[in-house]
């Protein structure tokens, strides 16, 4: 199974499927993977863990993001 689509998981984060969203995260696409942090954000379900790692992401999209 590949991961979600930016748009899939933009969708997700309005539509209340938090298993896309966070399948987001590990995307090979940085646009997509913050795409899936704001997603985690607005279902309130983003962990702090989630958080740290992303700011250790290789993109500064990324890293931008979960700042």
């Amino acid at each position: 199974m590949s991961a979600p689509s930016r748009r899939e998981v933009i969708v997700a984060g309005h539509t209340g499927d938090r298993h896309t969203a966070r399948d987001g995260l590990q995307s090979a696409d940085p646009d997509t993977r913050a795409s899936a942090l704001g997603a985690l954000d607005r279902l309130g379900d983003l962990t702090a863990d989630e958080v740290a790692a992303a700011l250790g992401d290789p993109s500064p999209v990324v890293r931008r993001r979960a700042a």
